[in-house]
């Protein structure tokens, strides 16, 4: 069985066909076959004897207990040749390639992989490793200059959608938000223990804490009065992946910090962004206590406006540039 049977197992057991047209679009056929026979009867036959695999690069193919494997090591040049030859049957955890002995099995199967993977658009290959999630499809390229304003009394954002506005570029991060003596918890935190920054109360200060990775951190102790507040971080980038930042509170400046490494927040790794509290893992354990460190005030709003990206960087690289690299 494989991931692509389960839609057609679902719509299976609800009998319910695939749709040929949805949205006034034709469908594309489905990929997979159903096991809902397999799940009414254990003794039911086998359907499926071949499926094609493909990931950052490596490939796979099985079919009728053999299978073919080609690795591709991140960042290196593609070898589209290096495939290894498995009998499943006598050798289940692939140990004996015998490409060179079976080469007529070898073309058989890399001619099937070919084909689904002409149907399913596998090429180009792609083993370009972390870098490859750090650029930008051409359909969400004009979405990354856009501002964008959160707000509190909801879930996490997805680091998918802050991350980029912040990664290896100028912007401008502002957060309103009202103080009184003896207010506590935290106001917005982006991020996790191994790249992020917070705004935080306690013990009568308002501490900002930013930490790029590398062991590095940089932070500031705000000036506090009561009453409504404006924080305002205006970061620069510049270049190698450094990175300056100037606070102001209430329209003075504060403190300008050395905030390189500049992150990149790799995309899809670590938590997003939380305010009036930090719900998983704290960006730093400055916080005091446990749980969420609920902020005993309001928070407003927060405000990501982003700039140029820095000359030499590598991430929101547009996807149609990366692809000549």
């Amino acid at each position: 069985m494989h991931v692509t049977d389960i839609a057609p197992t679902v719509l299976d057991l609800l009998r319910i066909p695939a749709p040929a047209v949805f949205a006034g679009y034709g469908t594309r056929p489905m990929d997979g076959i159903s096991f809902r026979a397999t799940l009414e009867h254990a003794e039911s036959p086998v359907l499926r004897a071949a499926q094609h695999y493909e990931l950052a690069g490596n490939r796979g193919y099985v079919k009728d207990g053999w299978k073919i494997v080609s690795l591709q090591p991140p960042g290196k040049p593609i070898d589209l040749d290096n495939w290894m030859l498995f009998d499943l049957r006598d050798d289940p955890t692939e140990i004996s390639d015998l490409a060179s002995a079976r080469p007529d099995k070898l073309t058989e199967l890399v001619m099937a992989f070919d084909a689904d993977a002409e149907a399913n658009y596998v090429y180009p290959l792609d083993n370009r490793g972390v870098r490859r999630s750090l650029t930008v499809p051409p359909y969400l390229e004009a979405s990354l200059k856009e501002p964008r304003t959160f707000y509190p009394g909801v879930g996490t954002a997805a680091l998918s959608v802050v991350a980029p506005m912040i990664a290896d570029r100028d912007y401008t991060l502002s957060c309103e938000f009202s103080y009184r003596a003896g207010d506590a918890g935290v106001l917005f935190a982006l991020g996790d223990p191994i790249a992020g920054m917070a705004l935080f109360a306690r013990d009568g200060k308002l501490t900002f804490f930013y930490h790029g990775g590398q062991g590095r951190t940089a932070e500031c102790v705000l000036p506090v009065r009561d009453g409504d507040q404006s924080f305002v971080l205006s970061h620069r980038a510049l270049g190698g992946r450094r990175g300056a930042g100037r606070v102001t509170v209430n329209g003075e400046d504060v403190a300008t910090l050395d905030m390189s490494p500049t992150t990149i927040l790799g995309l899809g790794v670590g938590e997003g962004l939380d305010l009036g509290r930090d719900r998983r893992l704290h960006v730093t354990a400055r916080y005091g206590g446990e749980g969420a460190c609920v902020y005993t005030n309001a928070v407003r709003f927060l405000r990501i406006e982003p700039g140029p990206q820095a000359p030499d960087s590598y991430a929101n690289r547009p996807e149609r540039l990366a692809q000549r690299d």
